[in-house]
């Protein structure tokens, strides 16, 4: 990823799926003519591939879908491919996501309604519930977040007003990258244990986190990754309220400086609710 396209993350990721989204039409096209579908099937997956990393900072599509999309690419299904990323690239490019759950299911077909693509102050019909994503920070392995995703999710009620979605993130580089790029984030929950480094590849990322966040992971006390993060995000982001959920003495760290940006901690054993 270039660094005009990092500082503009929310807009370059919608760029790449309607380029997914044209490249997908070609490559059916061709399959429909009978032709060699090499170079579009390339092209498909470069554009995925250059997406598919990013996609993690986000709730929307998650990993169901994107799984999906991947199988048809996988088994050079040009039709589903098409069909999903077109799905997709409507519903960020629409905002239909926030509040049509259709949009996350990739078996569902219909197309989008009037409401999807008016803005939100003129949309017809009862208001619906405002929408934002949680950026959590967690030790725990990426098998267990989408188990995490729909604990959370069967905690909704009707009269709610606002619904949810979780953005997990394993490391404190991911939890920095994540308050930058996605906008949609306006809470951020922090698990003590953590690691410092990201799990992608991310040398361009890297160098400026290490230029403008520095952190020496060997000179931390236990547990203070978390709280080094929290500090981080309030300096990029100071609206953001950041929750602290920790085995420590919630007694005895409430005082100190490090928790100041902190807005309430809670034990471990309180996770779900």
């Amino acid at each position: 990823m270039d660094l005009k396209d990092f500082f503009s993350a929310a807009e370059a990721r919608i760029d790449r799926w309607r380029e997914m989204r044209a490249a997908g039409r070609a490559w059916e096209t061709a399959v429909a003519r009978g032709q060699s579908d090499e170079r579009f099937h390339a092209d498909a997956a470069r554009l995925l591939s250059d997406v598919a990393a990013l996609e993690d900072y986000w709730a929307y599509p998650g990993a169901r879908l994107m799984g999906t999309v991947g199988e048809a690419l996988t088994e050079r299904n040009a039709g589903m491919f098409t069909r999903l990323v077109q799905k997709i690239s409507a519903a960020l490019l629409t905002g239909a996501y926030r509040h049509d759950s259709a949009t996350w299911d990739p078996l569902e077909e219909r197309e989008g309604r009037l409401p999807e693509v008016l803005p939100p102050d003129v949309q017809p019909g009862e208001a619906t519930q405002q929408y934002f994503e949680v950026l959590v920070g967690t030790p725990s392995g990426t098998r267990g977040w989408e188990r995490a995703r729909n604990e959370l999710r069967r905690l909704r009620r009707p009269e709610d007003t606002f619904t949810y979605e979780i953005v997990h993130v394993g490391s404190l580089e991911d939890g920095v990258l994540g308050a930058i790029f996605n906008t949609n984030v306006q809470a951020v929950v922090l698990y003590d244990g953590f690691q410092l480094h990201s799990r992608h590849d991310l040398p361009m990322m890297r160098e400026f986190l290490q230029r403008h966040f520095p952190v020496d992971a060997a000179g931390l006390a236990p547990g203070a990754l978390a709280t080094t993060l929290a500090r981080g995000v309030k300096n990029l982001r100071p609206e953001l309220d950041v929750y602290l959920l920790t085995d420590r003495a919630v007694e005895q760290l409430a005082a100190t400086d490090e928790m100041a940006p902190i807005r309430r901690m809670f034990h471990n054993v309180e996770e779900l609710m």
